[in-house]
């Protein structure tokens, strides 16, 4: 199991501190093991793991969608012909 570096073990994290991702590059990642039809969540984070190895979709994401209104059209499944 992984442990909290020692330099940082003892502080204490507020509520009001704000620990995100401010890029605006799209940030493509997996090992979440979603269920259902892809969707997005976030425009800045985009999911691409849908559990294939149990049964669910193989998923990948055309980046021309990125800049269009419905970024959703954007996913390719196992599914599609």
């Amino acid at each position: 199991m992984m442990e909290c570096p020692s330099e940082i073990s003892n502080k204490p994290l507020h509520h009001n501190d704000y620990y995100g991702y401010l890029d605006k590059k799209v940030v493509f990642f997996g090992h979440y093991w979603l269920k259902g039809n892809p969707k997005i969540e976030n425009n800045k984070a985009i999911c691409l793991d849908y559990s294939i190895a149990k049964g669910g979709l193989l998923v990948a994401f055309k980046s021309e969608f990125l800049s269009v209104e419905n970024q959703e059209e954007g996913f390719v499944t196992n599914l599609e012909e």
